[in-house]
């Protein structure tokens, strides 16, 4: 089973993964393939980015390979393409079942590798062996259409990843704040996918009441003066 997608969805993806976090499952970027559609995610837990993608080579009636694949980040991070702008390869391998040695009635099975093909070169590594979250509970159905507010990087990590993936605008955001509170998930519209991004709690967020220093009244112009 093989994707072939640009390169720059492997660097937006990137973006949207985590790095050195504990949890060691989100400093990757998972493939997850369903029975009829397959959707490249990536989260650090602040922001999601989800991209859905097809399988070279096979038809929209053809059932895919269901499944969760999780790719290493340094092993995405080591492929180069031919070219800026190049396509890449990657390619989930399934191995046949063989028979132990000793046994040889036991049937051993063996998980899933994967290979990365990239400038004529071929990258091959083992698959994370863990339980990605359940992402698609993340992404809002509905949204409440109230402004919240957002940590300024991750919007800009969302305006990096647009254009990465061919915009030349900025994305929309689906607000889904709240009249009390912080709100919830917001969605965000890519040029070729979807991205959520979490609100800044209230908490943490400075003062949005104007300085002192900028007041403009009679009073404080004749106090300047």
């Amino acid at each position: 089973m093989k994707f072939t997608i640009p390169y720059n969805t492997i660097k937006a993806l990137l973006l949207a993964a985590g790095k050195n976090d504990t949890r060691y499952y989100l400093n990757s970027i998972l493939l997850d393939v369903r029975q009829n559609d397959s959707v490249l995610v990536a989260t650090d837990g602040h922001v999601l980015l989800a991209l859905p993608v097809a399988p070279d080579g096979i038809a929209d009636d053809v059932p895919y390979t269901p499944g969760q694949y999780i790719i290493p980040r340094d092993l995405l991070e080591t492929v180069k393409p031919a070219y800026k702008g190049a396509d890449v390869t990657i390619e989930i391998i399934h191995h046949p079942v063989t028979f132990d040695a000793i046994r040889p009635n036991t049937p051993v099975k063996h998980p899933p590798t994967v290979a990365i093909h990239a400038g004529g070169t071929k990258l091959t590594g083992a698959l994370v062996d863990a339980q990605y979250p359940f992402w698609r509970r993340v992404v809002p159905r509905e949204v409440s259409g109230i402004v919240s507010q957002f940590d300024a990087e991750y919007i800009g990590t969302f305006g990096k990843i647009n254009k990465l993936l061919g915009a030349k605008y900025s994305p929309a955001i689906a607000h889904n704040g709240a009249a009390e509170g912080d709100g919830g998930a917001a969605r965000v519209h890519l040029i070729c996918g979807i991205g959520v991004i979490m609100p800044m709690r209230y908490g943490n967020a400075t003062a949005l009441d104007n300085p002192s220093w900028l007041n403009t009244s009679p009073a404080a112009v004749a106090a300047a003066a």
